[in-house]
Parts: C-alpha cells; sequence; structure tokens
C-alpha cells in the first residue's frame, strides 16, 4: 500500500458518520416552512412585533359603548313616561276648576308641558301669575310667566310675541273654563254681614270685584274670622274661617275689618 492509499484510508477513518434521511413520502416527514428575511427581522419581544393593520373605530366597535347608548335612549324614554303620569296627576287644561288648588294644579300642568316655560317660571311668578289668574287677568299673567325667558342677556327674544300670544291663550281658555262656586248661606241672615252681602252683589260681575262664599259663619265656615293680607305689595285682604277656609277676597283693609266686626 502506497503513502497515498493510507491517506485515503486514514480519512476515512476519522469522517463522521453519515446520518441515514428519511425516505420522500414517510409519513412524519416534516413540512418544513420559512419566514422571509424581512419578516423575520421584525421578530423579538411582543412590544415589537409586527402588528397586523387596524382599521380605525368606527360607530357600534364598541359593544360597552352600545349599551350605554341604549341605556341613555331608554332612560329618555322612561323619563318622558314618567314625566307625562306626573303631568296625568294633575288637571287638564280643560278641566272645570273652581278651587285655588285646582288653578294652581292646571297652571303647574300647563308650565310642566311647554318647553318654552319648563324650566324659567320660579316660585315667586308662579305666585303672581295664579293671583292674577285667580283675579281674570290673562294678560299680566302671562307676563308674570315669561318675565325670564329673554336672551340671557336681558335682550328680548325675536319670538317673544308669538310666544305670549300662545301663552295668552292658553290662560284665556283655562279662565274660560273657571266655575264660580255655588253661594253657601246659613239659611237666613242672623249673624250675617251686610257689609260682606252688600260688596258680594256689587262685585260679583266684575274681575276684581268683592267675592264671598258665605256672608255668616257656617259649620262649614265656623268662626273665628281673620282678615289675611293676600295681595303682595297691593292692599288686597281676604277673610279667613276659623277651619283656614276662604270666605271672602278682593277686599281692602277698611272693609275686611268692619265684616270681621259684623259677625263677632
Amino acid at each position: 500500500m502506497d503513502h497515498t492509499e493510507q491517506m485515503k484510508v486514514l480519512l476515512e477513518a476519522v469522517d463522521a458518520p453519515k446520518v441515514d434521511e428519511p425516505e420522500k413520502g414517510y409519513a412524519n416527514t416534516p413540512h418544513e416552512q420559512t419566514l422571509d428575511s424581512a419578516t423575520q427581522q421584525n421578530f423579538g419581544r411582543d412590544l415589537h412585533k409586527k402588528k397586523s393593520y387596524q382599521h380605525p373605530s368606527r360607530d357600534g366597535d364598541n359593544a360597552r359603548a352600545a349599551k350605554l347608548t341604549q341605556y341613555t335612549l331608554e332612560e329618555e324614554r322612561l323619563t318622558k313616561a314618567f314625566k307625562k303620569f306626573k303631568l296625568n296627576e294633575g288637571l287638564a287644561l280643560d278641566t272645570k276648576w273652581t278651587t285655588e288648588r285646582e288653578l294652581a294644579k292646571i297652571l303647574s300642568t300647563m308650565i310642566n308641558a311647554d318647553d318654552d316655560l319648563e324650566h324659567i317660571v320660579s316660585k315667586d311668578e308662579f305666585d303672581r301669575a295664579h293671583f292674577d289668574m285667580m283675579a281674570g287677568d290673562a294678560e299680566t299673567a302671562a307676563d308674570d310667566l315669561l318675565g325670564a325667558r329673554t336672551t340671557g342677556d336681558g335682550g328680548e327674544r325675536q319670538d317673544s310675541t308669538i310666544v305670549r300670544n300662545d301663552v295668552v291663550k292658553m290662560l284665556a281658555s283655562i279662565l274660560d273654563n273657571r266655575v264660580e262656586q255655588a253661594l253657601e248661606t246659613a239659611g237666613d241672615s242672623t249673624g250675617e254681614s251686610e257689609t260682606l252681602k252688600a260688596l258680594h252683589h256689587k262685585g260679583v260681575d266684575n274681575i276684581d270685584g268683592v267675592k264671598a262664599k258665605v256672608f255668616g259663619p257656617t259649620e262649614s265656615y265656623p268662626l273665628p274670622w281673620t282678615a289675611k293680607h293676600v295681595g303682595g305689595k297691593y292692599p288686597i285682604y281676604s277673610i279667613k274661617a276659623g277651619n283656614k277656609a276662604e270666605v271672602a277676597t278682593w277686599l281692602n283693609q277698611t272693609d275686611v275689618l268692619k265684616v270681621i266686626d259684623e259677625i263677632t
């Protein structure tokens, strides 16, 4: 064996053995797939991974927001339904009425149902309008209710005249439904005030005339009768019975004291 053959045998002895490769079509042969180098470079920590495209948010994407919107609409519906229910607890605008309490309920119904009045009428303005309506003055009552309806800086709104006319019409229709309370008498003239009787008959057809429900004490209007100032800054008085029922109104101080003196 020459030198060349010896070297060949030595190289074959130290060469690593070859691993048998599986035949093509073997059941467990993996189908290896690789990514392109550009994509592989974007891998690393999750923070730096290449993100897939995400479209901008659209309406309806946020299920929670959709539920909140649905809840808001339902809340508004229930609020309106409750408001309508509360209005129905009062008196309708075309209800016949007699007493101050009935008028107050009708006015409240009208105010709460009118977008131009609902949030601007204060208690003092309501009381003044109620007083003027009891006096039969729809024009002044409308001014009482609309006093705070301005442009915000004290200016007059462009639709002020139109709104005022509508309010006056509503108030006038309410006054048309007023029914005067039947006059209760004591059965005879004993104990009655001649002054109150005369004032009532004189003012019964006048808007600001004296209105009396009885001329003397009865079971429904017992003693003691007292004078009560009801005109605010105006010198208007009424007479209250011992059970707080109103006997008469639209008297001046002199007449009211004279009536009380006569029946006691």
